[in-house]
């Protein structure tokens, strides 16, 4: 009996599509080299910034790399010991790695004046990196450093103006900041600069150590005050000590990121640990796949929040402004942190 044409046809039809697929696959998987991984360093100043990872895994994987399979992560939490930071950076710079993520600038910093290193480095989040001198330009990096720019060095002068729409009453900002860290010292005076401009008084302190979080602990403060943080790793690692005394003393309190209003901050703005990680991610697809750093601009944050903590709103007793008040969104606590 002779087979219909028809199902020839359709049987043919059949092995074409199999034998495309089976290419297509091929030629995809192709990309990286049969038996090998790429290997990403990443660099922390501290265990608080490992939301970054969490976000830059997640990122890979939405851009179809899964960690174990196609990358794997060589990890150095610095546990905030700079000179640890200096030695965790001079290891990761020693192992032909094929990229360096860092959590921020001051763990890029420990990366400059490195001639010999040639790995390229990516920081997830940095606050003015022109003025640190991270790289030359935005647009045209010119060496071997790239990355995504937070912009917590404007956004602090931009928190000042948000502090005031929010809360006419306050009186007087206490700026806290670490006089070791540029982009804190950078950011006081963006804040100093608004502030004389729109006559708000400030009190600024440094607290770079725990004998300075001691004495912040005791000071006195008056009706009318409210605090301010600026960006610094040592001030990351004690932001749920922050929140405590803020509390204690019945003072509202702005940071930077959504840690610190889960941590009990009354406010933050700017973008979270994880959607830096996550945007961070295709930058690293294009490094890794042959784009040359010092020709990859740096980027803007693509989201950027006004969060509010309503548990801290509650317990202050507080009511923002009409004007104000449209610009906020309140975090739910029972929600995990992050871009979920």
């Amino acid at each position: 009996m002779k087979q219909k044409p028809g199902l020839l046809f359709f049987i043919g039809l059949l092995l074409l599509s199999l034998f495309s697929f089976f290419l297509l696959s091929f030629l995809f998987k192709s990309t990286i080299p049969q038996g090998e991984m790429y290997r990403i360093g990443i660099l922390l100043s501290g265990p608080e910034r490992l939301d970054k990872v969490r976000g830059f895994i997640d990122g890979m994987r939405a851009l179809g790399f899964v960690e174990g399979v196609d990358y794997r992560v060589i990890l150095r939490d610095s546990q905030n010991d700079q000179e640890k930071m200096k030695e965790d950076a001079d290891e990761l710079d020693g192992m032909g790695l094929d990229l360096i993520a860092t959590g921020g600038a001051i763990e890029t910093q420990a990366f400059q004046g490195k001639k010999e290193g040639k790995t390229p480095i990516l920081f997830m989040g940095a606050a003015d990196a022109v003025q640190l001198k991270l790289v030359e330009r935005y647009g045209c990096p010119g060496g071997r450093i790239t990355g995504l720019e937070n912009g917590h060095v404007d956004l602090s002068g931009k928190r000042l103006q948000l502090l005031k729409l929010l809360l006419p009453s306050v009186r007087r900002v206490v700026v806290l900041y670490d006089k070791r860290v540029d982009a804190s010292l950078l950011a006081l005076k963006k804040v100093q600069e608004v502030a004389e401009r729109e006559s708000i008084p400030l009190f600024p302190i440094s607290i770079s150590n725990e004998q300075q979080l001691k004495r912040f602990q005791d000071d006195t403060f008056k009706n009318g005050d409210a605090l301010l943080l600026l960006p610094s790793y040592y001030l990351e690692e004690i932001s749920p000590q922050l929140a405590e005394i803020a509390l204690k003393k019945g003072l509202p309190l702005f940071g930077l990121y959504e840690n610190d209003v889960r941590n009990g901050f009354l406010l933050s703005y700017g973008i979270s640990y994880y959607d830096q990680g996550y945007q961070c991610a295709r930058m690293a697809s294009q490094l890794l796949h042959g784009q040359d750093p010092s020709t990859l601009p740096v980027e803007t944050p693509e989201t950027v929040k006004l969060l509010v903590n309503p548990e801290t709103e509650q317990a202050l007793h507080l009511t923002f402004s009409p004007a104000g008040e449209a610009f906020v969104e309140r975090i739910r606590m029972d929600q995990e942190k992050g871009g979920e």
